[in-house]
């Protein structure tokens, strides 16, 4: 979580009916994404990529060496079998 440098991942299900993660894939370049941690401070970040993946596919989630305040959401694409992935950052 912020303030530390890191890429921040949370994966939700898609139920295709609004809840949880089925809308993110409308998601695009710069909508805002807002975080609140555990002390009711907000962390603003701003998208800056829509796609998607195969199912065995880690990169999104890679931390080596992060140097970033990243934000990477993943659910499943229930067409394709495919994962959506947006990232953002602060």
């Amino acid at each position: 979580m912020p303030p530390k440098k890191s890429n921040l991942c949370i994966a939700g299900h898609n139920y295709d009916n609004k809840k949880f993660f089925s809308l993110i894939y409308k998601l695009k370049k710069e909508d805002k994404i807002y975080i609140y941690d555990t002390n009711n401070h907000e962390y603003i970040y701003s998208v800056f990529a829509n796609y998607e993946v195969k199912t065995d596919d880690l990169s999104p989630i890679n931390s080596l060496n992060y140097n970033k305040y990243e934000l990477t959401l993943i659910t499943c694409n229930n067409f394709n079998n495919n994962r959506i992935i947006i990232k953002a950052r602060i």
